[in-house]
């Protein structure tokens, strides 16, 4: 399980682009995207707001343009 704190959340044709902040380390952090179980951007409505944390399991999925 993964864990992190949602810092961005923008629109991204029918639905949104979600970026969150990960702990790597104790001085060190990174930005990670969750994909949504079913295409690339999460539909509308979306019950979370930026500063939230959430945890998730990540799964194994193929990238395309712009997001590689």
């Amino acid at each position: 399980m993964r864990e992190l704190i949602l810092s961005d959340i923008t629109e991204m044709g029918p639905g949104l682009c979600v970026i969150g902040i990960e702990r790597v380390s104790k001085n060190e952090f990174r930005s990670v995207r969750p994909i949504p179980p079913v295409g690339y951007s999460w539909p509308l409505p979306f019950d979370c707001q930026r500063g939230r944390f959430i945890r998730f399991e990540p799964s194994t999925t193929s990238a395309a343009r712009p997001h590689v």
